[in-house]
C-alpha cells in the first residue's frame, strides 16, 4: 500500500480521484489509517492523508476529489449533547473535521463520514448527540447487530434495502430525537441507534453518514460494503471530470 501525505501528492498527478483524509492519533502520535486506505485503494482512489493543522488550506491547495471523515475520538463541546452551561472547546482535531466539512460543502465534493465523522455531519446540520449509549463499543466483532435501511435511500441504492450485518464500535450516537430538519435517518439499529444519516437536499450526488465501519467489513471482503467505497469513489470520479 502506498502512503501518501498531503505534502506528496501536490507533486503528483493522477488519472485516478484523489480522497482526502484525516490522520488518526494513538498515545498522541499521527498514525496512518492502513483500512481506509486499502478500501479507498482498492475501489480506484487515492487516499491522501492529512494532520489536524490548517486543513482548510491544505485542501484548497491539494483540490482532492473527495473527502472522507474517519472514525475515531475527538473533543466535543458540552452543548453538542444539549448541555448549554459547560466546556464548550474544541481541540485541533475537531476543528480538522469541521474545517473538511466546509471545504466539501463549499466545493461539492463527494463526502463520506465514518462514525466519528457521521456524527460531525450530524451537528454540522443542527442535530445533538447522545453519550455513554450502552452495547455498541464491541472492537472485534464484524456482526455485532443487524441494520435496518431505508428504501429510496443513497444507501439503499447502494447496498440494497435488505438489513446489513454490521460491526459496532462506539459509544455515542446521533440523538434521533434531535435530528437537523435538513438531515434525515437512512438506517437503524434495532435498538434505536442511529448507523446512517444524508442529507435531504445534498450538494452531491454522495453525501453519506455512516456509524459502522465499512471499511473493516470491505477489506474483509463484505461485497455489500465494498460497494459503499466503489460508489464513493466513482462520485469522486465524476467530480474530477468536471
Amino acid at each position: 500500500m502506498a502512503l501518501i501525505f498531503w505534502e506528496n501528492a501536490l507533486i503528483k498527478k493522477s488519472e485516478k480521484p484523489v480522497v482526502a483524509l484525516l490522520l488518526g492519533t494513538e498515545n498522541g502520535l499521527y498514525e496512518t489509517n492502513d483500512s481506509y486506505n486499502k478500501a479507498i485503494e482498492d475501489a480506484g482512489g487515492i487516499p491522501v492523508q492529512f494532520g489536524f493543522d490548517d486543513v482548510y488550506h491544505k485542501l484548497s491547495v491539494l483540490k482532492p476529489d473527495a473527502v472522507l471523515l474517519p472514525g475515531g475520538a475527538f473533543k466535543t463541546p458540552d452543548c453538542w449533547y444539549g448541555q448549554f452551561e459547560g466546556d464548550d472547546t474544541i481541540n485541533s482535531r475537531t476543528q480538522a473535521y469541521i474545517d473538511m466539512l466546509k471545504y466539501a460543502e463549499e466545493n461539492k465534493l463527494p463526502l463520506l463520514g465514518i462514525c466519528a465523522g457521521m456524527q460531525l455531519l450530524a451537528v454540522k446540520y443542527c442535530s445533538l448527540l447522545l453519550a455513554k449509549i450502552n452495547g455498541h463499543k464491541l472492537p472485534g466483532n464484524d456482526e455485532a447487530h443487524s441494520i435496518r435501511i431505508q428504501a429510496g435511500s443513497l444507501l439503499a441504492d447502494i447496498v440494497g434495502p435488505k438489513e446489513l450485518t454490521v460491526n459496532s464500535r462506539h459509544n455515542e450516537a446521533v440523538n434521533p430525537n434531535i435530528l437537523g430538519d435538513e438531515l434525515r435517518i437512512t438506517a437503524m439499529a434495532e435498538d434505536g441507534t442511529v448507523e446512517a444519516i444524508e442529507l435531504k437536499m445534498p450538494w452531491c450526488d454522495f453525501v453519506l453518514g455512516l456509524q459502522f465501519h465499512p471499511e473493516n467489513l470491505a477489506n474483509k471482503g463484505n461485497a455489500r460494503c465494498k460497494r459503499i467505497f466503489e460508489a464513493f469513489v466513482a462520485a469522486a470520479a465524476r467530480h474530477m471530470q468536471k
